[in-house]
């Protein structure tokens, strides 16, 4: 899925083995470090606020990973962009399904207008 992401709208033969679970006896993971990851912090925050806000961290993250895909925005602008947009957003608590097409039309729109501030 990381190499689609990056590499979208083409695909590229993966090179390598995939990886079989079965030859490992165990996985260890760390607690994230959401200081340094800071994107991670904001999708917490969405997700524990709720209602429309993961819909405005979702839209805010492709429109930015967009820009930064386009040359329009440098790497960390893409947390800015979701972190401003986060604060701009008014909470809905239980959205409709219009609600949320607005949210997301609306967070893509002020991301996207953000490349004349960078």
């Amino acid at each position: 899925p990381i190499q689609y992401a990056i590499t979208y709208p083409r695909r590229f033969p993966m090179s390598g083995n995939e990886l079989d679970f079965s030859k490992y006896s165990s996985l260890t993971f760390e607690k994230p470090d959401i200081q340094t990851f800071s994107a991670l912090r904001l999708a917490y925050e969405a997700g524990r606020m709720g209602g429309i806000m993961p819909c405005i961290f979702n839209s805010a993250d492709e429109a930015a990973v967009e820009m930064f895909l386009s040359g329009k925005f440098k790497y960390l602008q893409i947390s800015e962009a979701i972190e401003y947009a986060m604060s701009m957003a008014k909470p809905v608590e239980n959205p409709t399904i219009e609600q949320i097409l607005e949210a997301d039309k609306w967070a893509r729109n002020l991301v996207y207008d953000m490349k004349c501030r960078s």
